[in-house]
């Protein structure tokens, strides 16, 4: 059975080299990509072998309606600026 499940993928930049972590917060798996589609491609394969492994430790949760949200929040113009000047 296919169920949605929220994953979070962020851009990073280490030594002048960007790749993409993508994250499913309610059950705590992660995975790497060199491109948005591939951390994708790679946290849906993480999840399917999590799920697969009758031995994995899992986190119990009931499937609910998930909703994602932006909030603005006031942060220093120092950091703005780092992450304006990283696009």
């Amino acid at each position: 059975m296919k169920i949605p499940l929220p994953v979070v993928v962020t851009e990073e930049s280490v030594k002048n080299k960007i790749f993409f972590t993508a994250s499913c917060p309610l059950v705590d798996i992660a995975s790497q990509g060199k491109s948005h589609e591939e951390a994708l491609k790679n946290i849906e394969e993480a999840l399917e072998l999590y799920f697969e492994d009758p031995e994995a430790k899992r986190i119990e949760f009931e499937c609910t309606r998930v909703t994602l949200s932006n909030v603005l929040t006031t942060v220093p113009k120092e950091v703005l600026k780092k992450c304006q000047s990283s696009q």
